[in-house]
């Protein structure tokens, strides 16, 4: 009996063998990086500009949203702040408002402001009205801008929570009962410059 030929690989077979053994290795291709769609390259472009642009809105709005809290009259070319109207906290009062230097904090101006937590005072004010800040009991800090010359009558009384002031250098007069009952004020630091302080200006401070 005759045995069948062993049949022999075509070409066709060797040449799709040698196609498959040369096919890369699935998962090594797959760990390489794949390029972002054009459309969805252009989305995600599109998103981070537009994050931008609304975080450069808000910052831009920042000092508007500051300036607003405050009600204020304009006289020759200077700012004179008449009332306080945003929710306390933390303050600091504007040097500029519309451009405009700020140049006084009215009479009774943040009166009677319990949420009132600190005030920073800028430089370009040179006058503190009476009664600017009495009865803020809760304010613990107050920092007085360089160039005040006057503290008005009243202007801290019954600040029962502020602790420490430094007068400015500036600082010629301070008026009556400007510090009246601040109970817990401990440590005051008065210029050499002072040339008058009004009555009971310091009373009944620890």
């Amino acid at each position: 009996m005759i045995a069948p030929k062993p049949q022999q690989q075509g070409v066709n077979d060797m040449e799709r063998t040698a196609t498959v053994n040369a096919r890369p290795y699935r998962g090594a291709r797959e760990t390489l990086p794949r390029p972002i769609p054009r459309r969805k390259r252009g989305i995600r472009v599109g998103f981070h500009w537009h994050m931008g642009i609304s975080l450069l809105l808000l910052l831009l709005a920042l000092p508007a949203v500051a300036q607003a809290q405050f009600t204020y009259t304009t006289n020759n070319g200077t700012i004179t702040i008449t009332q306080y109207t945003g929710p306390g906290g933390n303050v600091s009062i504007p040097d500029t408002i519309t451009g405009l230097p700020v140049v006084s904090i009215g009479p009774s101006a943040f009166y009677g402001f319990t949420n009132l937590l600190s005030v920073t005072i800028p430089d370009s004010v040179i006058s503190i009205g009476d009664e600017a800040f009495e009865w803020c009991s809760g304010l613990t800090s107050a920092t007085i801008g360089t160039n005040v010359t006057t503290i008005g009558d009243d202007a801290f009384s019954l600040c029962s929570r502020l602790t420490s002031v430094t007068i400015p250098n500036g600082v010629t007069n301070i008026g009556n009962e400007a510090f009246y009952i601040c109970i817990s004020l401990t440590n005051v630091t008065i210029p050499d410059h002072v040339n008058s302080i009004g009555d009971r200006a310091f009373n009944e401070c620890s």
